[in-house]
Formats: C-alpha cells, structure tokens, sequence
C-alpha cells in the first residue's frame, strides 16, 4: 500500500514539475519575448524541397550544384545568429566541389545516367553533427578537454556520402559528449528551437535538426543512442530515423574515430525533411542495402499494430495530451483508410523503466569505452562538479553533471543493476517475440513536445528513458512530423518494429506522412 503511495505522489511531483516550468515560461515568453517565428523567409524557394527532387534538378540542369551550395551558405549565415547550430564549416571547399561537379555533368558526351548511377547523390550538400569525422574540421564533441581537435580522417557515413557524390559543408553543435537531450556546451554555446527560440531544439542531434529544419541544411547525419536522432527530429518537426544496430557502420563515431564502437545501442542515422531522403540516405550509408529489403513493397494491411499512449506511469502520466492525440489519429488512420485495429501494448508499464534499462545497460563491460571516454578526466567528480556548476566555476555543464550523478547513483549499487539488467533481457526477448516479422508498435515520440531550454531537468528519466528504451531493445525507429500543437510546436508518433524491419518504419512514416502533411517550415512563408 505505502508503495503504490509513493509511487503516486512521485509521478505527481513529476507531472506538476513539468506542466508548472512550462506554463510559467509560457507565460513569460509572451508578447515581445514571444520566440515564435523569429526565423527570415526562404529567398530561395528550392532549398524547402527534399534532397530526392534536388538531385533530379541538378541531372536535369534546373539548377546547379554550385547555385545549390551558395543558396544553402547564404542561408546558414541568415539563420546562424538565430539558432546557432555551426560548429565548423568548409564553405570555399564545398563550393569548389560543386563547381567541379557542374563541369563534369555539363562535359561534352556526360553520361548522366550511368554517372548518376554511380553517384546518386552527386551535386547534393549535407551536415553531419560534432561526433561523426570529418577530415580537417573540428571533433572536439563540445568537450573542454578537446578544444581545438581535428578530425584526421573522414568516418565510413562521411566516406559513403561523399563517394555518392555529396559534399559536406558544415559540423553542428551537440551537448557534451553527446551525452544529453538538450543540445548546449560550454564551447559552442546553446542550440535553440528553429520554430521558439526559447524552447529546446533536443540532442544530441540538435544542431543537425534545428539545420535541417531551418532549410539551412538539405539533409543530415545523426547518431543515437538515446533517443539523439528521434528526439531532436520530433521537436524541430523533422523525419528521423534510428537504425537496427549493425545496419549503418560507426567507424568514425566520435570520441574512437580510430576504431568503431563497439556498444549495440549507439547507432548512425538520417535526418531530413522526408520520409524518402530518409531512405535514399540509408541505402547509401548501409552497409548491405539489401540485406534489409527496402526496394520490397510493405502491404500496410498485412502487419499487426500495437499502441501506447503514455509512458507507463501507473497513477499520473506525464505524456501531455496533444502528444497522446497523435498517436490516436494513427489508429484512426489505420481503422478508417485500411480496416486495421491496432492493440494496446502488452506490458506497456515497462516504459516506465526505461531510464532504469537504459542505465542498467550502459554498466555492462560492452559499453565501458564511451564511459571512459567521458571520464577521461581522472579528478572527476559530478558531486564535486556539482558545487563548482553552482559557483560559477565548472568547464562541465549542467547537464553532463546531472547525467553522471545519476550514472554514478546507478553503480553504486550493483545488485540492483543484476536485478534490472536481468530484468530487462527477459523483457527484450519477450518484445522481439511479440514484434516478431510484422509487428508494429505506435508510440509517442516524447513525453512532451519540445519543452523550453532546461525544460528536461524538470524530469530527466522520463525524457531520457522513454527513447532509450529503444535503443536498448535495438529496435528500429522512425519519427514523423504530424503538424503542429496549439502552441505552434511540432507534434510527431515514432513507429517502432522488429530488428532489421526498419523497412516497416520507413513505409508507415512515408504512408503518414503523405496522410498528415509532413514538414512544415518554422517560418512565414
């Protein structure tokens, strides 16, 4: 009795602590504080379009790979000083590359077809986040003890792109390490929100999707291993997409750019603004595109549907209502346009531990490197580092403290970590089983939409844990954009299904997508 008790004044205290920041903020940030729509408008018109119509345009001679590129540098210049989201960039020597690019497509007896055969992504830009190498630019992972560090090389997602015939252009900011869901560092600053620049763009991947969604970026590479793709795609109202583990190589995922991680749940994955440049993007970087059959036709009607409108909260959910809406307008969807019934979630309290999972998972001698990687610094102390956040005094931010204090909480009792990791492999196999080849699972993709800056500190378990949960499931997992709350904030579902069925994702998401409308800009028109 005293449990259950415990159990609802603690997800109250998370409930009220959320719902009550974000109506003060709210508040706050009304009228000349109002950060809505702060964004310029497109000059020019094509850089909105997907990365599938862009490269159509360049073999059709419609435009240039050099127009494209000068378009897109002129439009992180007018969107930089609002969102903030470049690390480094390498504009002079994109550029050159383009210009080569139109010489060889506008040679005398080019053959386009075969040329972009072999280069489907010939002419097209892209970003990638401070975690993924590129040669020259910075790697320092918004790192103090990094600052100032090159790639040497490019990792095997840039290599791919580039033998593809795309160019990168810039690097974008993430938290530290890559170890948050808000995208803020000492080095390079605080990412923000392209559609209210006083709300959280996510992480890690935020500087790529507040790109992306900016249209300062035709498309780009993220990582995850939290939710860093899903997250960041679902507050700044993009498609995201994270992997099965194995689908998408890592060498060259920082801090080991020498060798790969070796950690299942950490994985590399597009970002864009379409569910197809998601795919065009994947069967580039994939390391066998056919081995997950993304060219087979998927017949919505033959798979299985499971739901989940909460986070598994017994007594006070802390999944906001217009977030939960979206993930009943799917079922209807699918009820109305194809006669499915979806099924509640078998065990959907288990979402509830996610964070707990999460945290169990990342003790096991698997996942050591990253950690030692984050505690490079031998001096290290979160309790310690806590004070000197609160003096003013810490090269650490706040959020890289909160995590490892509560990393360090975790190992401080080992049995309890058996316990949960035992209790975790069981459920893992019991969920691969119930997905099995055709199932799929409909969730929301956070429990809120995207909250103000330091939002997640109100509740950061259940921000973390209900997208780390897939990641330790090593689930694939797509985002896709449902349009916007009444806050004019992005709304979004994540489609989850079995190992190595992203195909099944990718085919829902292009299906609601189409459904529901997609991308819609973070600007006037």
């Amino acid at each position: 009795m005293w449990s259950s008790w415990l159990q609802f004044i603690a997800e109250l205290v998370r409930f009220l602590l959320i719902r009550t920041y974000e109506c003060v903020k709210y508040i706050y940030h009304q009228g000349y504080r109002d950060g809505r729509k702060k964004l310029p408008p497109l000059k020019h018109k094509f850089l909105q379009y997907p990365a599938t119509e862009l490269v159509q345009m360049i073999r059709d001679g419609q435009i240039t790979s050099e127009a494209l590129l000068s378009a897109i540098v002129e439009r992180i210049r007018e969107v930089e000083p609002y969102i903030n989201a470049v690390v480094d960039q390498r504009f002079e020597d994109a550029l050159k590359e383009a210009r080569r690019v139109d010489q060889i497509i506008g040679s005398p007896g080019a053959n386009l077809q075969q040329l972009f055969k072999e280069k489907p992504l010939l002419g097209l830009p892209f970003t990638v986040k401070n975690c993924v190498a590129v040669t020259g630019l910075l790697a320092d992972i918004g790192n103090e003890s990094r600052r100032g560090y090159r790639a040497e090389e490019d990792a095997i997602t840039v290599q791919r792109m580039r033998e593809a015939g795309a160019i990168p252009i810039a690097i974008t900011n993430v938290p530290e390490m890559c170890l948050w869901i808000e995208t803020s560092n000492h080095l390079h600053g605080r990412t923000n929100n392209p559609f209210d620049l006083h709300r959280s763009c996510g992480g890690s991947s935020g500087g790529e999707a507040a790109m992306v969604s900016s249209c300062a970026s035709v498309w780009g590479v993220g990582s995850d291993i939290g939710g860093s793709i899903r997250i960041p795609a679902a507050w700044c109202g993009i498609p995201g997409h994270k992997p099965t583990p194995g689908l998408v190589a890592r060498h060259g995922l920082l801090p080991h750019e020498g060798q790969p991680l070796k950690s299942t749940i950490g994985v590399l994955g597009p970002m864009a603004r379409s569910v197809d440049d998601l795919v065009m993007m994947l069967r580039v970087l994939a390391d066998d595109p056919t081995d997950f059959r993304f060219d087979e036709e998927v017949n919505l009607a033959e798979l299985r549907y499971f739901f989940c409108d909460n986070d598994g909260a017994t007594h006070v959910s802390c999944v906001d209502p217009e977030s939960r809406e979206q993930v009943h307008r799917v079922i209807e969807y699918l009820r109305s346009d194809f006669r499915i019934e979806a099924t509640a979630l078998p065990e959907a309290e288990k979402l509830a531990d996610g964070g707990r999972y999460w945290f169990a998972y990342t003790q096991t001698k698997e996942f050591g490197e990253l950690k030692r990687a984050f505690r490079s610094d031998p001096s290290w102390q979160p309790l310690l580092e806590l004070f000197k956040h609160a003096a003013g005094c810490s090269e650490r931010t706040i959020y890289a403290i909160v995590l490892s204090m509560s990393d360090e909480r975790v190992r401080s009792n080992p049995s309890e970590v058996r316990a949960a990791y035992k209790e975790f492999e069981s459920y893992k196999r019991r969920i691969h089983d119930l997905l099995d080849e055709d199932g799929v699972l409909i969730l929301p993709s956070n429990i809120t939409t995207a909250p103000f800056h330091h939002g997640t500190l109100c509740s950061p378990m259940q921000y973390f844990g209900f997208a780390g949960l897939i990641n330790v499931l090593q689930l694939p997992s797509t985002v896709v954009p449902m349009g916007l709350s009444s806050k004019g904030i992005p709304l979004s579902v994540q489609i989850v299904a079995g190992p190595r069925h992203d195909r099944l994702t990718l085919a829902i998401a292009k299906r609601l997508e189409n459904h529901f409308g997609g991308f819609i800009p973070p600007f006037a028109a």
